[in-house]
């Protein structure tokens, strides 16, 4: 029998990097707006992951999956 758990992607890691190259995005789309300040915004529009679950399974177990969630604030001079 051959076991290919060696070959697993890691969903956690994968989840990171994923969500690295969207936040990359995000920020370059929706940057720090000129009027956030003139209307006292103290912060800018933010993508931040909040939650992370997964199955579940013994600390030496790669998950076959995980789930993040998160929250988007967009300051309202974007359309």
């Amino acid at each position: 029998m051959v076991h290919l758990f060696h070959l697993a992607i890691n969903p956690f890691e994968l989840g990171m990097e994923a969500l690295k190259e969207i936040q990359t995005r995000f920020y370059k789309d929706f940057p720090s707006h000129p009027k956030e300040q003139i209307y006292g915004f103290a912060t800018p529009s933010t993508m931040k992951p909040t939650q992370w679950s997964y199955p579940g399974g013994g600390i030496n177990q790669i998950p076959c999956d995980c789930t993040l969630s998160g929250d988007v604030r967009l300051t309202p001079f974007y359309k």
